[in-house]
């Protein structure tokens, strides 16, 4: 049988928690809740995101926090997000988008793991870039992506290449605009007029 979550003081006060064996080995990097809160999204050093339940009372977290899917990346993972209009009671809005280096952008079925699409930029050379950074619109239609001096638009019905380009910098030494990473992205909450 699974031991329950369980603490202990440590010699300089800081406090240890581990759950049942197996779930919680690895260095947890991020955690997102879903938009219907049901779940919640983690990624690891282990280069992959699982997706754990909430439980529905206090007597289910009692033993321990498990995984109910496991999507593998195959490099360290950039970052992920939530489709804005995830609800669990809708299986065709369950789904999340990731990053991971040297891949590109995929949409990830939250109630089956599979790959629904992956979606591609290229540098100048023909070769597969990375996000480093990726959110929603609004809308829920497009996916956002900061690149190395770029954001990439990609419209979410139709996987493959971006349907826009954005620079941001003109070369690596240019003084106008934003050079180097785009690592952080938001877009609106409410689309404006």
């Amino acid at each position: 049988a699974e031991s329950a979550a369980c603490c202990t003081m440590g010699s300089l006060g800081e406090t240890f928690c581990s759950s049942a064996p197996g779930v919680f080995t690895a260095f947890t990097k991020d955690v997102h809740w879903s938009p219907d809160g049901s779940c919640l999204l983690t990624a690891d050093d282990t280069d992959t995101i699982k997706l754990f339940e909430v439980p529905g009372s206090p007597s289910d977290s009692e033993s321990g926090w498990k995984p109910v899917l496991k999507c593998a990346e195959g490099e360290t993972i950039y970052d992920y997000k939530w489709y804005p209009f995830m609800n669990s009671s809708n299986p065709a809005t369950c789904c999340f988008a990731s990053s991971s280096r040297d891949h590109p952008l995929h949409l990830w079925d939250a109630f089956t793991g599979q790959l629904r699409a992956s979606y591609r930029a290229y540098d100048h050379l023909d070769e597969i870039v990375a996000a480093y950074s990726l959110c929603f619109t609004a809308d829920g239609s497009h996916l956002l992506a900061g690149y190395n001096r770029a954001l990439r638009l990609f419209d979410v019905t139709v996987p493959g290449r971006p349907v826009a380009t954005f620079a941001t910098s003109a070369t690596k030494k240019s003084r106008q605009g934003q050079r180097g990473l785009i690592s952080a992205i938001a877009a609106p909450a409410t689309e404006t007029d």
